[in-house]
């Protein structure tokens, strides 16, 4: 009886343990830009997963080029949709006739030994993670007018 009570809490705790690892990595890219307001160019970075929970995950940065850049959390209209995480490496001369700030990428490496091509940094019910990205796919360069 005993053995059959341990066996139970086993398959529970495993059971919960795979739950808590709700994120799927799905794809990741980015894609060079061009344009705009005079000397104007940079990078949007994109990274596309399947989560089953988004309840105590915030989203704040990520590592790309030893750049810190931040990072807008667009999450799907249901559970199996995809979400997305963006950022914009924004590079050149701010346009002065266009008084919207513009958030800067902020230099600073890797915040641990990786070989990850880009890093997610996020909190998950108050605890710092982060979630490798091994490789960009590049995208065709954008050209606005």
């Amino acid at each position: 009886m005993k053995l059959i009570f341990v066996l139970l809490l086993v398959l529970a705790v495993q059971k919960e343990c795979n739950q808590s690892a709700s994120i799927t990595f799905i794809d990741a890219t980015s894609q060079n830009w061009n344009g705009g307001a005079a000397a104007t160019r940079g990078t949007y970075y994109k990274i596309y997963f399947q989560m089953t929970d988004t309840v105590g995950y915030r989203f704040d940065s990520l590592w790309v080029n030893n750049k810190r850049l931040p990072v807008s959390f667009i999450k799907g209209i249901s559970s199996n949709d995809t979400l997305l995480l963006m950022a914009n490496d924004y590079l050149g001369i701010r346009n002065p006739m266009n008084q919207q700030e513009v958030v800067n990428s902020v230099e600073a490496p890797f915040p641990f030994e990786t070989n990850a091509a880009g890093l997610v940094g996020y909190f998950l019910k108050g605890e710092r993670k982060y979630l490798p990205v091994a490789q960009w796919r590049q995208l065709k360069p954008l050209y606005y007018q």
